[in-house]
């Protein structure tokens, strides 16, 4: 459950959040820079979603490999 929610915070904020960027000067046609995200892990609230997004996807991967095993 926590994944699902951390993946569509992630999802609203960095991606559809930087649609309304895109045409602007200096974005070069791009909606994601580095420039953005660099912004964004200054804050420590974004640092702990990040952080947790990555830990729970990591996990759930090793817990399907580990499932999908049992079954052999």
């Amino acid at each position: 459950m926590a994944l699902v929610v951390l993946l569509g915070i992630h999802t609203g904020v960095l991606h559809l959040g930087n649609l309304g960027k895109i045409g602007q000067p200096g974005r070069g046609g791009h909606t994601i820079l580095f420039r953005d995200i660099a912004y964004r892990l200054q804050m420590v609230l974004w640092r702990v979603v990040d952080g947790s997004l990555l830990g729970f996807t990591v996990f759930h991967g090793f817990n399907g490999i580990r499932l999908a095993s049992a079954m052999l």
